[in-house]
């Protein structure tokens, strides 16, 4: 907002700078509630009808004169109540609709805005308009009955997310895996003993048979043989194993 209105933001880092701030606070929500209170004044509507009068005795009383005397007001903007607004980050529904709370704006069904993430502004006046890449895309009425602007959530939020970086890719592991999916990688130990197997006992082409009666070393022992078996045995065949 302020770099829409041309304004320089400078934070007070020292603490003169911090107790004048301060003190002008406890000017507006001391001296002012107690001018208030002694003159009877409790609408909101009085006390803007009276808030030139306090200003004017508020000057005469604290003011002094300026080191330069030239004035640097500037014209204020024509668009300014488009920028005195609270604004949030929405993403546009199926439906061509974007919500504020229990408000929603539609925007022109000319085309689809579906997913698309669209700046939404609540005015003093109680509108509700919808911006994307500096145009006004649409925009809702203001609720019926008195409106007081207040902002939804921390205006901090939206620069939170626009901040964000994205979450790193993890790391690739360190060691090599033993197992691709649907095959077993060459290295594998039970794949080396199963070639060497087919080389010895596989006949032509690598590829054959062994029975019980085949002399192989370690065959007793190993997981592949006895599963062989085991499933042979329960066909009532022979333990032959196919490889």
């Amino acid at each position: 907002m302020l770099q829409d209105l041309g304004i320089a933001y400078i934070a007070a880092h020292s603490p003169q700078a911090k107790g004048r701030a301060e003190r002008l606070w406890a000017t507006l929500q001391d001296r002012l509630v107690s001018e208030l209170r002694l003159r009877g004044i409790t609408t909101v509507a009085a006390a803007t009808a009276y808030l030139p009068e306090f200003m004017a005795d508020f000057t005469r009383r604290f003011g002094r004169p300026p080191a330069v005397g030239q004035p640097v007001w500037r014209r204020a903007p024509a668009h300014l109540p488009l920028v005195l607004s609270c604004r949030y980050r929405r993403v546009v529904a199926r439906d061509n609709t974007v919500h504020i709370g229990p408000r929603w704006a539609e925007l022109p069904t000319a085309r689809s805005y579906a997913g698309l993430t669209v700046e939404v502004r609540e005015l003093l006046d109680g509108r509700l308009v919808v911006l994307h890449d500096g145009l006004l895309r649409a925009q809702a009425p203001p609720p019926p009955g008195p409106f007081a602007l207040k902002p939804r959530r921390a205006p901090n939020v939206d620069r939170q997310l626009s901040r964000r970086r994205p979450t790193p890719a993890p790391a690739p592991p360190t060691t090599p895996k033993t197992h691709s999916g649907r095959r077993p990688r060459p290295t594998h130990p039970w794949d080396s003993d199963v070639a060497c197997w087919r080389r010895n006992f596989g006949g032509a082409g690598g590829r054959g048979s062994f029975s019980d009666r085949t002399s192989i070393p370690g065959r007793d022992w190993h997981p592949l043989f006895l599963a062989g078996k085991t499933a042979a045995a329960s066909e009532g065949r022979s333990g032959v194993i196919r490889t």
